[in-house]
């Protein structure tokens, strides 16, 4: 009988081996002929710009052509969908920012669930986010801030670049935490947004740094700290909300890289670990720095626990606010 257990924890042993000798054998070939990564939003913004620099330094390493795909429209629903819905073969990517992954969900129905339909490969980069002020605005800090929507009876106005955007839920989880009345005014983009506050047609607003920076550079606006979870390269002296008494806060834009759900894990890492690679060379890390990001390569169970954590946070941040998109 002893002989007999043995006989079959090794057959077993061997049965599972060459289960996975095709999978690591799949993996060092890869890839065998084009692949394409998905850019769902307008050519010239973040994503597009991460797009493009993947594109040409993996086209070389691999021997292959990566094609980007610029696929626009429905706030990245479009090109999100596409992944989704594309054969798990390891040769189509997308590149995708908070909202088609794990804020519009919560608004309407989807023709994709990020969560089940995409393979979280890696997160790509941070969008450096900050509060800034009109300088007749008086307050230098976060807690100056709050203390002032506190003291005010209609509450303050924030400019941010859209109902239910990023930078609008970032408003709505600090009024939440500090319990400062503060009432979010939407514009079409981040520019317009951006302009509001100068012009000072709002207290405060919420948008990209670089948007902000040349504004800032005029002594249009001042910026009061970034809503991140460390301070960006670009701007090191400007603290975290954070650190300026909300140890809790964060809402980072970002930018992360999906696969169609079922792609072979092997493959998944093997582009995980390219991906970062290039993320952090020196040549990869200046390129994305300067296109006003900040490089943040990880795994894919990262980037999978990540996600849920925005989901939900995103989605108690909705409810409690009681958000409405037309």
């Amino acid at each position: 009988m002893s002989h007999r257990r043995s006989f079959c924890v090794r057959a077993a042993a061997a049965a599972a081996c060459l289960t996975l000798v095709p999978m690591a054998a799949l993996a060092q070939s890869y890839p065998e002929r084009p692949l394409r990564l998905i850019a769902p939003f307008p050519p010239g913004g973040s994503v597009d710009q991460l797009a493009r620099l993947l594109s040409a330094k993996l086209a070389p390493q691999w021997k292959q052509s990566v094609v980007v795909e610029s696929r626009p429209g429905a706030a990245g629903a479009i090109g999100v969908e596409m992944a989704a819905k594309a054969a798990p073969d390891g040769y189509t990517f997308v590149l995708s920012s908070p909202g088609a992954i794990a804020i519009n969900q919560h608004f309407r129905k989807m023709p994709y669930d990020a969560a089940r339909d995409l393979a979280p490969v890696t997160m790509i980069a941070t969008i450096p986010t900050a509060i800034a002020v009109h300088p007749s605005v008086p307050v230098q800090t976060v807690a100056d801030l709050v203390a002032l929507g506190k003291g005010s009876r209609q509450g303050l106005l924030y400019s941010v670049s859209g109902t239910g955007s990023q930078t609008h839920l970032a408003g709505e989880l600090l009024a939440s935490m500090s319990g400062a009345k503060m009432n979010a005014v939407a514009y079409k983009g981040t520019a317009p947004a951006a302009l509001a506050i100068a012009s000072g047609e709002v207290n405060f607003g919420i948008s990209d740094l670089t948007t902000l920076m040349p504004l800032v550079q005029d002594r249009r606006l001042r910026i009061l700290a970034v809503v991140d979870a460390k301070r960006p390269t670009s701007a090191p002296d400007v603290p975290t909300v954070a650190e300026s008494g909300y140890p809790d806060y964060v809402a980072s834009g970002w930018v992360a890289m999906f696969a169609p759900a079922g792609t072979p894990p092997d493959i998944v890492r093997k582009v995980s670990q390219d991906v970062g690679r290039i993320l952090n060379s020196p040549e990869g890390r200046q390129a994305v720095i300067q296109g006003g990001m900040e490089p943040a390569p990880g795994t894919p169970e990262a980037l999978r626990a990540f996600v849920a954590a925005e989901i939900d946070k995103w989605g108690r941040v909705i409810k409690s606010a009681n958000i409405k998109v037309e």
